[in-house]
């Protein structure tokens, strides 16, 4: 069962109090406006039925009685109204204003924990990524005929960048509105320092920040790899989670070409995650074919991210 969110039940008891208020002046309005059977002439009602006749004085009866009811139970209505809105103002302010102050404890954290990369530090993380694309010996190649090609330098980081920034350009057109965008950052402690692709961070305690890890592989990607790149971004989460913000999800997107892309291997592997221990259970593995990543569109995002 979810947890109750206090934030709402202020919010109903707010509502609930507005509507109580607006039926305590409406009930008298719609009370006085319609004149139910007085405006009948006796002589009219002399000639109809004696049951029509009978109906007719019990329901004049009933009027009567409401006539007194009414005012009472109309301030009745508006004390229960203004009570339930100054309840439900009060504690709804009262925990705004705790929120206010950790989503600014929130934006402190960022502020302080986090770092921008050098370029320096680009271009060693940029040769890590090629030194762990070249020695993979994809298992892909089991049920292919391709022959891997192990790839220059120069040309797996021209592509990756590419990949990378096209990625990052993709997700800030996207979410730029939302989240606060922080591209290549890193997060020290004490001599250790993790590496972050991209970050989307919302000032908002409550709402969860996305962190991404981009992966390029052109020979393909071995079980291993994955299980590797996840145990690293779990790593990279629990340290986050730890200086800046536990409410988090981590999107593992692996980029492969057409060649070495093999749906129900890759749908295999897209599960990986729930058959390791991790500390973060909202870490997702997704795989794109290179030559689609011109076709993905916002709903695309916008799915990825939907928990």
């Amino acid at each position: 069962m979810d947890k109750l969110e206090f934030s709402d039940l202020y919010k109903f008891l707010v509502s609930a109090g507005i509507i109580l208020i607006a039926l305590a002046i409406l009930l008298p309005w719609f009370y006085l406006k319609e004149p139910f059977d007085l405006l009948i002439e006796n002589n009219k009602i002399l000639l109809l039925t004696k049951e029509a006749q009978s109906i007719i004085k019990e329901r004049q009866s009933l009027i009567g009685t409401l006539y007194t009811t009414i005012p009472f139970a109309s301030v009745i209505l508006l004390l229960f109204g203004i009570i339930s809105s100054f309840i439900g103002l009060f504690k709804w302010n009262k925990k705004q204003t705790d929120i206010d102050k950790r989503d600014l404890l929130t934006t402190k954290k960022l502020e302080n924990e986090v770092q921008n990369m050098t370029a320096a530090d680009v271009l060693s993380k940029n040769t890590k990524e090629f030194e762990e694309a070249a020695n993979i010996s994809s298992d892909i190649d089991e049920l292919t005929t391709t022959t891997t090609i192990p790839p220059t330098k120069e040309n797996f980081i021209s592509n990756y960048v590419q990949i990378e920034q096209f990625l990052s350009n993709k997700l800030t057109s996207i979410f730029q509105g939302r989240y606060k965008i922080l591209p290549n950052i890193q997060i020290k402690e004490g001599s250790i320092k993790a590496e972050y692709d991209l970050v989307l961070s919302s000032e908002q305690s409550i709402v969860t920040d996305l962190i991404f890890e981009f992966k390029f592989y052109p020979n393909g990607v071995t079980r291993s790899t994955v299980r590797d790149n996840v145990i690293k971004l779990d790593w990279k989460v629990k340290l986050y989670s730890n200086k800046v913000k536990n409410n988090v999800m981590p999107i593992l997107l692996t980029v492969l070409p057409a060649e070495r892309f093999n749906p129900d291997r890759l749908a295999t592997l897209s599960n990986f995650s729930k058959e390791l221990n991790l500390m973060n259970k909202n870490l997702k593995i997704v795989f794109i074919k290179a030559q689609d990543l011109d076709n993905l569109n916002d709903k695309y995002f916008f799915e990825l991210i939907s928990q």
